[in-house]
């Protein structure tokens, strides 16, 4: 059986490909505001200000928030230094809803 974390690390490499994902705080605030960010994922060792900026942003916008993995765990499965996911595509959001929301490990490095 392929674990929770195998499955949204592949979602999230295929929406990479797709161009349908943007990282960093800079990037995915300014698509918050422009309301084309549906899902926003955040590491769980991401800093303090930016996950407070990032999720005062979202709420405000009613843009569902994950708390899951760590930067690390991203650097390794995108190969991209980031703390912070923005998801484009409504079919990637339902996706890694749908499997975060099955109640196994959040964590990306299983």
């Amino acid at each position: 059986m392929i674990e929770k974390s195998e499955k949204i690390a592949t979602l999230l490499q295929i929406a990479v490909k797709a161009k349908q994902l943007v990282f960093g705080h800079d990037a995915v605030l300014k698509l918050i505001v422009k309301k084309k960010v549906l899902l926003v994922i955040l590491a769980e060792d991401l800093g303090r200000t930016s996950h407070q900026s990032i999720i005062k942003h979202a709420e405000q916008g009613k843009i569902d928030t994950l708390i899951m993995g760590t930067k690390n765990s991203y650097y390794k499965v995108l190969g991209i230094n980031t703390g912070i996911i923005g998801i484009l595509d409504k079919n990637f959001k339902r996706g890694i809803v749908e499997i975060a929301s099955n109640g196994l490990s959040h964590t990306l490095e299983d």
